[in-house]
C-alpha cells in the first residue's frame, strides 16, 4: 500500500516537472518568434529607408579647378562669373569660372554618379578604329574628324577616312577578277543620342566622295553612304570609348583590263555596288 502511494507521487512530480518544462520551451519558442518578427521589420524599415538608387542623369555639378582640386556636389544655379553647388557635407559653396578650367552642369552635361558624365555642347574630335567585311572580302576602315553638340540629342560630324577592301567583279560568263580598293572618303554627317543612360545608344549617318590612292588609272570610286548605330561610354575625364556597328554602300565605276580564256585582250568598264558592314572602336575627345 505505502509503495503504491509512493508510485503515485512520483508520477505526479515527474508529470508537473514535465508541463513546467513543455511551458517554458513554449514561452522560449514564442520570445523567438517575437524576436525573429522584430529584427525582420527593422530589416525592412531599414530597406525602405534607404534612399533608391539613381541610375540615370542627376541634378549635380562637377567643377576642376586649375590647381588640380575637383568638387563635385548638388546643382544650385550658376551666372556668368561662378556656379553654387552643396557638397556632400550639406556644405553651400559658390566657385568662381575664373580658378576653373572646366565646369559641368545640368546646362552643359549629363551627370552620373562617380563623377561620370556626358557632355552636351561644344567642339570634339573623334577617331575611330576598324574592319569591313561581306562574303566577297573585306578590309579596314578608319577616319579622324570633327564633331559638334548642336544640344542633348543632336551632333554634327565631318572628316576625312582610309578605306580599303577587296571586292570580286564578274568579267565574263566563266571568270572573275578580284580587285583591292583603296580609297579616302570625305564625309559629312549627324548623330542623333537615343538614351540618356551612361551607356547612351545612338544612331549615326555620313556620306560623301571617296578619292583613290592611285592616279595612274580612271577608277571613280564613287560616292560613300554609311548608317549605323553604337554605344558611348560616360567617363569622368574628357575622353570617351564607343562602339559602332554599321552598314555602308558605295558606288564605283572601275576601268578593267584581262586575256580572255581564247588569249585575247578584254578592256572594259565595271560599275558596281560595294556594300560592306564596319564594326569599329572610336575615341572622342573633348
Amino acid at each position: 500500500m505505502i509503495r503504491s502511494i509512493i508510485l503515485v507521487l512520483l508520477t505526479l512530480i515527474m508529470s508537473e516537472e514535465l508541463f513546467s518544462q513543455t511551458k517554458v520551451g513554449r514561452k522560449k519558442r514564442r520570445v523567438e518568434t517575437t524576436e525573429t518578427v522584430a529584427r525582420s521589420s527593422q530589416s525592412n524599415r531599414n530597406k525602405v529607408s534607404r534612399p533608391a538608387k539613381i541610375r540615370g542623369p542627376q541634378n549635380k555639378a562637377i567643377a576642376f579647378l586649375k590647381e588640380g582640386s575637383i568638387y563635385i556636389g548638388e546643382y544650385l544655379g550658376e551666372d556668368e562669373s561662378q556656379v553654387s553647388l552643396k557638397l556632400i557635407t550639406e556644405d553651400s559653396i559658390s566657385i568662381d569660372r575664373s580658378l576653373t578650367t572646366d565646369i559641368y552642369t545640368p546646362q552643359n552635361a549629363l551627370i552620373y554618379n562617380r563623377a561620370k558624365f556626358h557632355p552636351t555642347e561644344g567642339l570634339y574630335m573623334h577617331f575611330d578604329w576598324g574592319g569591313n567585311f561581306n562574303r566577297e572580302g573585306g578590309g579596314l576602315s578608319t577616319s579622324v574628324g570633327l564633331g559638334y553638340r548642336l544640344n542633348k540629342k543632336w551632333d554634327l560630324q565631318a572628316g576625312i577616312g582610309v578605306n580599303n577592301t577587296t571586292t570580286r567583279i564578274r568579267t565574263n560568263q566563266f571568270g572573275f577578277q578580284f580587285r583591292n580598293l583603296a580609297g579616302a572618303p570625305l564625309y559629312i554627317g549627324g548623330l542623333y543620342n537615343i538614351t540618356d543612360s551612361k551607356a547612351r545608344l545612338f544612331a549615326f549617318a555620313r556620306t560623301g566622295p571617296v578619292f583613290q590612292f592611285e592616279f595612274n588609272n580612271d577608277n571613280n570610286l564613287g560616292y560613300l553612304f554609311e548608317t549605323g548605330i553604337g554605344v558611348n561610354f560616360a567617363s569622368s575625364t574628357s575622353s570617351r570609348i564607343q562602339f559602332t556597328l554599321s552598314n555602308y554602300t558605295q558606288y564605283s565605276q572601275l576601268d578593267l583590263s584581262q586575256i580572255d580564256s581564247f588569249g585575247n585582250p578584254f578592256v572594259g568598264t565595271a560599275n558596281i555596288w560595294l556594300n560592306r558592314y564596319a564594326i569599329r572602336i572610336a575615341y572622342t575627345l573633348y
